[in-house]
């Protein structure tokens, strides 16, 4: 089985501030054998109490690791202003290789 590591996510970064509504590019670094893994989920979360929670489900399909980045839409509205937010990029090995 090859390892694929996505090790960071370089854009947005941690003093990133954007509207509602706003087209973001979701970047990210890799390392590994990453030709064969999708990215199937990005997640938006946010932190209220102490506790981290979804938002939204940015992105939902099949996008290759290796194409180092993904354009999703933000909310049209959050919750709750001045929260603390954070993407979590969920990816997978394809299916249909052995």
């Amino acid at each position: 089985m090859a390892n694929c590591d996505i090790s960071s996510i370089t854009n947005p970064t941690s003093t990133s501030s954007y509207a509602v509504g706003t087209v973001v590019t979701v970047t990210w670094s890799f390392s590994g054998q990453c030709n064969l893994w999708n990215v199937t989920q990005i997640i938006l979360q946010s932190n209220y109490s102490g506790s981290w929670s979804t938002v939204s489900t940015l992105f939902s399909g099949l996008d290759r690791v290796t194409s180092g980045s993904k354009n999703v839409t933000l909310p049209s509205s959050v919750t709750n202003e001045g929260d603390y937010y954070r993407l979590k990029v969920v990816y997978e090995m394809d299916e249909e290789v052995e």
